[in-house]
């Protein structure tokens, strides 16, 4: 979660910067969090969204940093999905995210996905209390 509070923001601001018209719509599907999917297929979404993210940086190493670090969150993303409430306010700060990159506005992208990574923080804190009870 270090790793992501540190790069994801920065990676949101200049995909905001940087993003192509045509990297607009897939991202915009990948941003969404339906509720029939399977925890798996959440866990596959979320782990598109913030990838096609790092893509729209058109920084390969940024985007070799981010895809390191993915596989390794893949549990934490399935424990966070199990919580009640978390996969709403992911679907939230995905959407608010998605907006801020169309919009072209770095400042935006930059402060959504940084409340995103303190949600998702929260979320694996709670998962861990669920564990415990």
């Amino acid at each position: 979660m270090e790793t992501r509070r540190i790069f994801e923001p920065e990676m949101a601001a200049l995909a905001a910067e940087r993003i192509h018209d045509d990297e607009l719509e897939p991202l915009r599907l990948c941003s969404e969090l339906p509720e029939d999917d399977s925890v798996e297929e959440h866990v596959e979404r979320d782990m598109n969204f913030h990838l096609m993210i790092a893509k729209a940086t058109h920084n390969p190493v940024l985007l070799m940093v981010l895809s390191s670090t993915s596989e390794l969150l893949r549990e934490g993303r399935r424990r966070i999905f199990i919580v009640p409430g978390e996969l709403a306010k992911a679907r939230d700060w995905h959407h608010t995210i998605y907006k801020a990159i169309a919009r072209r506005d770095a400042a935006a992208a930059r402060e959504a996905m940084a409340r995103h990574m303190e949600q998702v923080q929260l979320g694996l804190e709670q998962s861990k209390t669920q564990d415990q009870s």
